[in-house]
């Protein structure tokens, strides 16, 4: 008999996911007139005559944890026992947490850093001494997302259940955990998705071209990939996206980023564009003596487009936002250093 559930860890009146109640028949004949007893104090009692199992076969209960239960921890125990003339049983349990609801409004505290359920385990008792109720739990691998060209799940099963063992222990002792979102970065590894200059070639420091079309799309599907795998664990309130990914920015002539301002502006790139900050004001021809632009100065315009959406990493961090609150998780906040530190 085994007991299994994708958590262990509930806060009250929470919807809770299956218990899977398995009875396998192990041996090298039929078992008849087995009787499975599901007993957990307070919330269920339960005996089923269990079918004739044939060798090797199984036979599967659903059980659901009753969540209006007071806060506590209870005890799930399955026994199947088997009367006659070779009697015999087997026992198997589950520990499961009830912990209380929470009041809402409560300010993020957020150790930028510790990073694996490992260092989790390791520094939660100071981190709470510390005074922190959040801090950076896990980092999901964007590769897997890239190669399906779909949400998939981003890790293994070893991986996926060591993030949902720190979410129910930051659960049981009312912590919460924020993913580190960092596709950007797996994007600025590859070389042919490089910005380039007015000639066509890549800038010495490299950075991804985040306009380029596709990319908002793998951002939304990874996104959803990671709020799919954990978005329906209360632990997993927060998500910092792609942090600083955007220092190397820089403005792209490739023909698509000049196709892009000619749609949005109806002219070409302004000829003194030639970095993402902008000429001296006292290199520029009849420049205002009160320093004030009108609105629809040349400059001005391209450079509002390439710090909106023009540099393509604005889009790309509201696709990331957009699938991981996709499917009516809109409970997660997610933020961007520098502009939130």
């Amino acid at each position: 008999i085994s007991l299994t559930v994708d958590r262990r860890v509930w806060r009250r009146y929470e919807p809770s996911s299956e218990i899977k109640v398995t009875v396998r028949n192990q041996q090298q004949k039929p078992l008849s007139g087995a009787k499975l007893r599901l007993l957990g104090p307070g919330w269920i009692d339960r005996e089923i005559d269990l079918p004739t199992l044939p060798a090797e076969e199984e036979y599967t209960e659903q059980v659901s944890f009753d969540t209006t239960l007071r806060p506590d921890d209870y005890v799930l125990q399955g026994q199947v026992r088997v009367e006659g003339d070779y009697p015999m049983s087997r026992e198997e349990s589950l520990l499961l947490k009830l912990v209380p609801r929470r009041v809402p409004g409560r300010m993020p505290v957020l150790m930028w850093g510790i990073g694996s359920p490992d260092e989790f385990e390791k520094e939660l008792p100071r981190l709470q001494e510390l005074g922190f109720n959040h801090c950076l739990g896990f980092s999901p691998s964007p590769s897997k997302v890239w190669e399906a060209g779909k949400p998939v799940p981003t890790e293994g099963p070893v991986t996926i259940n060591s993030v949902k063992d720190m979410l129910d222990s930051a659960l049981a002792n009312d912590f919460d955990i924020a993913a580190s979102l960092y596709a950007g970065h797996f994007l600025k590894d590859r070389k042919d998705l490089s910005r380039v200059d007015r000639n066509g070639q890549p800038y010495q420091r490299h950075d991804c071209n985040a306009a380029l079309p596709g990319l908002q799309e793998f951002s939304e599907n990874y996104g959803r990939s990671v709020g799919e795998m954990y978005g329906d664990h209360p632990a997993f309130v927060a998500a910092l996206i792609n942090s600083e990914v955007r220092d190397s920015t820089h403005v792209s002539f490739s023909r698509y980023d000049q196709e892009q301002y000619r749609k949005f502006a109806g002219e070409e790139i302004p000829a003194e564009v030639t970095d993402k900050i902008g000429p001296r004001w006292n290199t520029i021809p009849d420049f205002p003596k009160d320093r004030v632009l009108p609105d629809d100065d040349r400059l001005l315009k391209f450079y509002r487009w390439f710090w909106t959406v023009g540099d393509g990493w604005n889009p790309l961090h509201t696709a990331f936002h957009r699938g991981l609150k996709a499917d009516g998780r809109d409970r997660i906040w997610t933020f961007y250093d520098p502009a939130i530190r």
